[in-house]
């Protein structure tokens, strides 16, 4: 991949954090000290438990001995190949992840366009077909007392539907 030089700078700044150890993970704190009784809500002194003897402490581990104490530093070269290692391990799941993500997209992107839907039909009464009896339909109001059910303007029908009946 030929890349300008004057790109050289703002990616290699951009990959900077492939080349970074992942933090130690972080040990849980032992010397933690439980709290030996619980305080009620009430302030007078017969209401507060008395304090409860606790358990003596546990024995501090030994020490371990000075030989696994003293671990050498491996020398430049051994780091530099074991630095070499890590980040190829690092680029090798970035590039999993990268063809995971494009396979997931592929597979998403054929299965949208490969099923045929047919769609959904918007036109027309959802309901039941009007109903086919007279011609008109009482309105229930004395000055129009019925309404045609068929009202044809311009080469269109359009049909009544409901009762005519303004509430």
């Amino acid at each position: 991949m030929n890349v300008p030089t004057r790109l050289h700078r703002p990616i290699f700044r951009c990959l900077q954090c492939l080349n970074r150890r992942p933090p130690l993970p972080i040990k849980p704190r032992s010397n933690l000290r439980q709290p030996r009784w619980r305080l009620l809500s009430s302030s007078s002194p017969s209401a507060r438990p008395s304090p409860t003897p606790s358990p003596p402490p546990p024995p501090p581990p030994p020490p371990p001995p000075a030989a696994a104490a003293a671990t050498p530093r491996p020398d430049a070269i051994t780091q530099h190949r074991l630095d070499a290692q890590q980040r190829a391990h690092h680029q090798r799941r970035m590039y999993y992840a990268a063809t995971g993500m494009a396979a997931c997209m592929l597979a998403i992107w054929i299965l949208a366009t490969s099923i045929d839907i047919a769609p959904e039909k918007t036109e027309g009464p959802a309901g039941p077909p009007p109903p086919s009896g007279p011609a008109s339909a009482p309105t229930g109001h004395p000055a129009v007392p019925s309404m045609p059910r068929t009202i044809r303007i311009a080469d269109t029908d359009y049909t009544l539907l409901g009762l005519c009946v303004r509430t």
